[in-house]
């Protein structure tokens, strides 16, 4: 009670403070706040980053220089991104089933997405290569409003190289594979042939630790006389398992026998670098023994002779080559007289003026068919077209007359029975002419 007491005491003697003090203070403290709130800037999101990985040493031929381009953003992307080609000559570009992922990643704290693009080129020969900056369009989300955020993006200079390994400068054309089979088909009986009867060799490389297209053509052209090839066009399958290629190469050619003979054809020999000995390998198979039973084929003719022929063949060709000129040259004024005389001749025929009568009224001008009749009539020998011309006069006189058509369909018609019954005139009188065909019988 006694302490109770002495705690009213003092309270009665501090000093209150008073309305306008309080009410000063919690001005004070709004005026800070909005103080504070007019400078603080709208938060404003960072700008995408685009990172690219590649290896700087140098890779061997045919096996893969792996890039990785990542795209982040502040957000999430509002539409997929067009990632370049990354095409380069004597560079084979491969996608793999999973080349494109999301991925997520803390930046400064915070967790920003995107995606990544994992490019394999396979430089097929040794050397240096450059891809030059190519730009990405990049549409990402703001939070709180519906058009989404662009910004574009250019990728550096993408620089490698490849370098053959030491050991393998000899090699022409230079594979290198992990591991590299030959094999030999062969349908029919080479060794027991007769002319006429055929066989057919079949070569199939598999490889694997890159792209069969690096495999060169394994069948060469080589064959004997008497023994024909017909080679197929060759076969290459590629595949990929986790990044590696592998795949087939196969080349078949049949063979058909038009003499006797005996001998046989080389085998395939293939040089290639094993990657995982690090040393030159060979691969191949045999030479195939071939014999046909019958007639040899003839013996081919001698050079002198041969060249001799040629000789007189270009000579006779030379020969031949300046009559025709001299030929032409003396027909040419002849030949340019007579077309000019047929075409003379033509302008000057009755189908001629038919034809720039049947202009005229195609046309349906009144003046140029008036014109045109009049020459027809003239070709015809002095014939009158009345019914035509009568006809003309009336699509004139409707189309000068104020009319809103022109009947120059009866015209047309007029122009064919016109033209038909001259046919029929002109028929006449060539029979009339015509001498009897029996003179000694009586009419």
């Amino acid at each position: 009670m006694r302490r109770a007491l002495i705690l009213l005491t003092l309270t009665a003697l501090l000093p209150l403070p008073s309305a306008a003090q309080v009410f000063d203070i919690g001005s004070g403290n709004t005026a800070t706040s909005q103080q504070q709130q007019q400078e603080t800037p709208p938060e404003t999101l960072a700008e995408p980053q685009l990172t690219v990985d590649l290896p700087e040493a140098p890779v061997i031929p045919g096996q893969p220089v792996v890039v990785r381009m990542k795209v982040l953003v502040p957000t999430w992307l509002s539409k997929p991104i067009t990632f370049p080609p990354l095409e380069v000559p004597n560079v084979i570009t491969r996608l793999g089933e999973r080349s494109t992922t999301p991925v997520s990643e803390t930046v400064n704290g915070e967790t920003w997405s995107g995606v990544s693009r994992t490019y394999r080129l396979y430089p097929m020969v040794a050397g240096d290569f450059a891809i030059p900056p190519q730009e990405l369009q990049v549409l990402y989300a703001e939070p709180g409003k519906t058009e989404p955020l662009q910004a574009s993006l250019q990728t550096p200079e993408i620089r490698f190289s490849a370098a053959l390994p030491q050991g393998a400068e000899g090699l022409s054309p230079f594979v290198a594979a992990e591991r590299l089979e030959i094999s030999e088909t062969i349908e029919g009986t080479p060794d027991a042939l007769i002319p006429g009867a055929s066989f057919t060799r079949t070569i199939t490389a598999k490889i694997t630790g890159t792209t069969p297209i690096l495999l060169p053509q394994l069948l060469g052209a080589d064959s004997l006389p008497g023994l024909a090839a017909y080679p197929a066009e060759p076969v290459i399958t590629e595949s990929e398992n986790r990044g590696v290629l592998s795949g087939t190469r196969v080349e078949k050619t049949t063979y058909v026998a038009e003499a006797g003979f005996e001998g046989s054809l080389p085998g395939v020999a293939l040089s290639w670098w094993d990657l995982s000995k690090n040393a030159v390998q060979d691969a191949g198979t045999d030479p195939l023994a071939l014999f046909s039973d019958g007639p040899t084929p003839a013996a081919p003719e001698s050079t002198p002779e041969s060249r001799l022929r040629l000789y007189l063949a270009l000579a006779a060709g030379a020969l031949l080559l300046l009559a025709t000129g001299m030929l032409a040259r003396f027909l040419a004024p002849r030949l340019k007289a007579r077309r000019t005389a047929r075409h003379a001749a033509y302008l000057a025929s009755e189908a001629h003026a038919y034809a720039l009568l049947k202009e005229s009224v195609a046309a349906q001008d009144y003046g140029a068919s008036l014109t045109a009749l009049s020459l027809w009539e003239a070709r015809l020998g002095g014939a009158r077209a009345t019914e035509l011309r009568t006809a003309l006069q009336s699509a004139s006189a409707s189309a000068y007359g104020g009319q809103s058509a022109s009947d120059w369909s009866a015209v047309c018609r007029a122009m064919e029975k016109a033209r038909a019954a001259a046919s029929r005139t002109e028929t006449s009188k060539r029979q009339a002419a015509l001498p009897p065909l029996n003179p000694g019988t009586p009419a």
